[in-house]
């Protein structure tokens, strides 16, 4: 499975981005090491090497390749609170809230106190509906941080859309 070619297909995007990130993420990385598309130096055992690899495809906007670079990363080192941080916003921009927020959790284990994590955990659970919660994410990143404008306007959004949606339960 060519994974590069795979991702510009918008129309498969979400099938193998989550078979990879669930699945396929050791196999591509062995894959793509033995083809040469990855660094001689990068060994398959190298996660800083392959957190290094996953922040040009974050900066291209490759969430799948990142996530597939990221999960690897993680894999090999689960105390990497940056990789499993990009981890859960590139399974944000593929659309996989519940493994993003499981990313944001992790990360927030090993550095509770950091105000962007609590943050994109927050827009995780808004993005699920589970707006009590986000709520109290949103508000745990202010308190870190109170002059966190981004967390404040997430907040008052995710307040908005928590609204709209018992709004229309309501009309139902």
């Amino acid at each position: 499975m060519n994974l590069y070619a795979a991702s510009r297909n918008e129309a498969e995007l979400q099938s193998v981005a989550q078979a990879t990130l669930e699945i396929l993420s050791t196999e591509y990385v062995a894959q793509a090491y033995a083809q040469g598309r990855i660094p001689v130096w990068a060994s398959e055992e190298n996660a800083e090497a392959y957190e290094a690899l996953a922040k040009p495809k974050l900066d291209s906007r490759r969430w799948v390749d990142a996530a597939v670079l990221l999960r690897h990363v993680v894999t090999l080192d689960p105390s990497r609170n940056r990789s499993l941080h990009r981890l859960g916003w590139a399974q944000t921009q593929l659309g996989f809230h519940e493994g993003a927020e499981a990313s944001y959790r992790q990360a927030l284990e090993i550095v509770p106190d950091t105000a962007p994590l609590w943050n994109d955990l927050g827009w995780a659970l808004a993005q699920q509906m589970r707006f009590e919660e986000s709520f109290e994410s949103f508000e745990r990143a202010i308190r870190i941080n109170p002059r966190y404008t981004l967390a404040r306007d997430n907040l008052a959004w995710a307040r908005d859309q928590a609204r709209q949606h018992a709004a229309e339960a309501a009309a139902d």
